[in-house]
């Protein structure tokens, strides 16, 4: 397997102890752990959203030198808790999210696979909150495709 992400005495002082590891494409990687103790602070500084002490390198480079768009091609990154866009259809919000625009069949292949056929039409803020999850869901899927994906608790509050 390939090397896809290296983490190097990665911490965040008084949240989480210095973390050294690799993670190999292909890989599922759980993190498991108390509240607090420091997992979704973790996948913030994996996804580049936060800087604090350690390295990490994404594909041989460490997050600083990837612009944040080539970053966004690379990995995407689904945050606990998110308020729905105001009046936005689904469609249009996942389509945000879809780097080649004219690859509509597979945002509807992944609106099945979520169950979200009969939500595309609907605005974001009529969704409940299981159902905004899948959505969100949905657009980090969208957003990477088969590359880096990384969520904190994305399945917690959604609807089956």
């Amino acid at each position: 397997m390939s090397l896809l992400m290296q983490l190097t005495d990665v911490a965040e002082r008084g949240r989480l102890e210095p973390i050294t590891g690799t993670i190999n494409a292909g890989e599922i990687l759980h993190l498991v752990g108390p509240n607090g103790a420091g997992k979704s602070t973790l996948l913030a500084r994996m996804a580049g959203m936060t800087d604090g002490e350690g390295q990490i390198t994404l594909l041989e480079h460490t997050l600083a030198d990837w612009s944040p768009v080539s970053l966004a091609h690379r990995r995407s990154y689904l945050v606990q808790q998110q308020v729905p866009p105001f009046a936005m259809p689904v469609w249009h919000y996942l389509m945000l999210h879809l780097h080649d625009k004219q690859q509509t069949s597979l945002l509807t292949d992944v609106a099945a696979a979520l169950g979200l056929e009969d939500k595309l039409s609907r605005h974001a803020s009529q969704l409940s909150g299981g159902e905004w999850q899948r959505v969100r869901l949905a657009a980090v899927i969208l957003q990477i495709h088969r590359q880096v994906i990384l969520t904190g608790e994305c399945c917690f509050s959604m609807n089956p």
